[in-house]
């Protein structure tokens, strides 16, 4: 196999919401600014004697993070993640210098539930978690549309059998 062929033979069939990427940057924002706004006047207002100095450097590096995040980061983080999903299995593939796959039998899977904090549910997304007895592995952020038909796919394969309803 090529390389271009083994690295497609890794990707799944959906991409995540292309929102996504603007969420993941409004994210490392807000966290950034909460993160410079202490490291910044906990100093003024503490005593920190000889470690004052270090507030100010943990200001800087959040600064030059967030920079980092936002400048390509959160893209690649984008451009680099993939998932598949049907009635037999979830498939979640995210990295390229580090790949990680992720590889689920919907048989396993007690539970899915879809999660949505106040910015995701600003923006029309979702995350989508699977639980199985061993973990729990998340999918997202996705259209909210689209993770009510990850999580009825996978539900919709882990119906009782016919003997056990007719009982």
């Amino acid at each position: 196999m090529t390389p271009s062929s083994t690295q497609n033979a890794y990707q799944g069939t959906h991409r995540l919401a292309a929102l996504g990427v603007r969420y993941w940057n409004i994210r490392a924002l807000l966290l950034g600014a909460v993160v410079f706004i202490v490291c910044s006047v906990a100093p003024l207002l503490i005593d920190l004697g000889r470690y004052s100095g270090v507030a100010w450097v943990i200001a800087g590096l959040t600064v030059l993070s967030v920079v980092i995040d936002v400048s390509f980061v959160n893209a690649l983080r984008f451009r680099n993640s993939s998932y598949t999903v049907s009635a037999e299995h979830v498939y979640i593939a995210t990295g390229r210098v580090v790949r990680k796959t992720i590889t689920i039998d919907t048989r396993q899977i007690l539970n899915v539930v879809i999660r949505q904090g106040p910015l995701l549910r600003s923006m029309g997304l979702a995350n989508v978690c699977f639980t199985n007895i061993m973990e729990s592995d998340a999918l997202g952020p996705l259209l909210l549309d689209e993770a009510e038909r990850v999580r009825s796919v996978v539900l919709g394969s882990v119906e009782e059998p016919a003997e056990v309803r007719a009982s």
